[in-house]
């Protein structure tokens, strides 16, 4: 990860030895972004680490497979568009 981006302080890199992910906190805000998930069972540390830093935060993100998140009570919240602009 950038330097930039490891000192902004509503970013939060969690990692262990086996499972890790990041948190990313809208400023102002009453949601937590999660995203970079790794680890087999991530979920339950992920949750309570960022209970923790967030208090009272909803968390949201992204999966190709919902499954293990909606295992641990996340629900789709609707599509996901990502938009690409080639050059300038």
């Amino acid at each position: 990860f950038p330097p930039a981006l490891l000192a902004d302080p509503a970013v939060r890199i969690l990692r262990g030895p086996d499972a890790g992910c990041v948190l990313n906190e809208t400023p102002g805000g009453r949601t937590v972004g999660v995203s970079n998930l790794f680890g087999d069972d991530a979920w339950p540390a992920v949750i309570a680490a960022a209970g923790a830093l967030f208090p009272g935060r909803d968390l949201v993100g992204y999966e190709i497979d919902p499954a293990p998140a909606a295992g641990h009570g996340f629900r789709p919240a609707g599509p996901l568009r990502v938009w690409l602009k080639d050059g300038p």
